[in-house]
């Protein structure tokens, strides 16, 4: 059987409308739109290389982890705020347990 996502909540954060989902085998989604203009990049880690294209402030985006710890990271590489930030993973905790 496959796993299904499940919509734990609807926000704005930032001025940013978020939806947030919880996969049913682990892992976190969240829908939102990028906040700022940017320029494509790349980045190397210890997997290899990710290419990033440039961005358009509201375009849509999607934001994953497969724990609290890496979705939190991703959001404030997204460019949510240490606040906003906190909330999200906040409400994600209580509405998940």
């Amino acid at each position: 059987m496959f796993g299904q996502w499940e919509k734990l909540f609807e926000a704005v954060y930032d001025g940013r409308h978020i939806e947030v989902e919880l996969y049913s085998e682990g892992g976190y989604k969240i829908n939102t739109t990028e906040n700022e203009d940017s320029v494509a990049g790349f980045d190397i880690d210890d997997m290899g290389m990710a290419v990033y294209a440039h961005g358009e402030k509201g375009r849509s985006i999607t934001i994953e982890g497969e724990t609290i710890a890496e979705l939190d990271a991703e959001l404030t590489q997204a460019g949510f705020n240490t606040e906003s930030t906190k909330a999200i993973i906040d409400k994600i905790r209580t509405l998940s347990e």
